[in-house]
């Protein structure tokens, strides 16, 4: 999928250290497997997957607009796959990061009428990509074994940010981040 300019995505970027972990298992695999994509975004679990619109200014400000309360506690434990071209990190099952999902995406809808209507038939399945798409069969088997064998992953951070990302120049590219409410 190409991705044109002003095309976006909302996500919680992990905090770090968590995402200088995340990051080395992505330059990993992109050096010893092939699969560059995932360096294209900073480690994340994505919100509201990637849209165009035409105008930054009111994606900032819907985004500004959108509040929640509480941080998020979340447990990132091993690897999970889609399909046979998708690795990922795992966080464990998590009602409060289920919540803003559905509350960041109701919020978006109203005010810029963002609903993709095939993606919403899914259910809301949390992950933080490593390997994405841009591989063999072989490399993603391959790596799906070593990973799993040789690099197990346990983490927890807390989530008290939420990020929009913009496609700029090939990467995307943190335009603006809101903190949790106090």
């Amino acid at each position: 999928m190409g991705f044109q300019q002003n095309t976006y995505f909302v996500a919680f970027v992990l905090p770090e250290p968590v995402l200088g972990r995340v990051e080395e298992l992505k330059r990993l695999i992109a050096e010893k497997f092939g699969s560059m994509a995932c360096l294209k975004a900073p480690a994340h679990i994505t919100l509201i997957p990637p849209f165009w619109f035409p105008d930054d200014q009111r994606v900032i400000s819907a985004l500004r607009s959108f509040t929640w309360n509480d941080s998020i506690s979340i447990q990132l434990s091993g690897y999970g796959t889609f399909g046979k071209k998708v690795l990922f990190i795992k966080p464990e099952p998590n009602e409060a990061l289920t919540a803003v999902y559905h509350a960041i995406q109701g919020h978006f809808k109203a005010l810029l009428d963002i609903d993709d209507k095939e993606k919403r038939k899914l259910p809301f399945v949390p992950h933080v990509t490593i390997g994405n798409r841009d591989w063999t069969e072989v490399q993603f088997l391959t790596a799906r074994d070593y990973f799993t064998q040789y690099l197990p992953f346990e983490a927890t951070c807390e989530l008290t940010t939420i990020s929009l990302l913009k496609f700029e120049a090939g990467k995307w590219r943190v335009i603006e981040t809101i903190h949790k409410s106090s």
